[in-house]
């Protein structure tokens, strides 16, 4: 019997995250695979969808409906890259481990605070080189935190600073 499109994103994401468990639910039409860590059930997937309870830059869940390139190998390789950004331990080969996405920071770029986009620049300490891009930098001055406490980034809106890390799953916020 071959295997359905969700066992072989399971089995792409279970070759990545060794560190993790699974437990499969079948029911009367369908099977549910729960892909845990330490008990909390991190990735539930079923024949519709794959829905995740840690922070990603989706909406927390995956339609497989919606997606128009790749197979499932490609897909469980996708929510292997959502679990590294998310700060897990996942591996593109054994032994390969993926990094997280570098975040980089843009008219796109929500602040955490406000919630408002296009307003987070990075900080320049120190002495700017003259004509330095006053749309991308905002000045931090010249004294460093010998701790290494500064924060990276500025929203010139609310006035709110932080780390990059901050910003990585950050979305427009919502009124309502």
């Amino acid at each position: 019997m071959s295997q359905s499109n969700e066992e072989k994103v399971v089995d792409t994401i279970l070759a990545g995250f060794p560190s993790a468990r699974l437990n499969v639910i079948q029911k009367a039409d369908t099977t549910e695979f729960y892909i845990s860590l330490d008990s909390f059930v991190l990735i539930e997937i079923n024949d519709k969808r794959a829905k995740f309870n840690f922070p990603t830059r989706t909406k927390g869940e995956m339609h497989w409906r919606g997606i128009l390139e790749g197979g499932p190998k490609q897909a469980g390789e996708m929510i292997l890259r959502y679990l590294a950004d998310a700060g897990y331990v996942v591996f593109r080969s054994p032994g390969k481990r993926i990094r997280k996405s570098p975040i980089s920071i843009g008219r796109f770029t929500f602040c955490p605070n406000c919630g408002v986009s296009g307003h987070v620049k990075e900080i320049l300490y120190g002495l700017p080189a003259e004509g330095y891009d006053e749309e991308k930098y905002v000045l931090g001055g010249c004294c460093l935190d010998p701790e290494g406490r500064d924060p990276e980034i500025n929203c010139s809106n609310c006035g709110w600073s932080g780390q990059l890390e901050d910003v990585r799953f950050t979305r427009r916020k919502h009124d309502g």
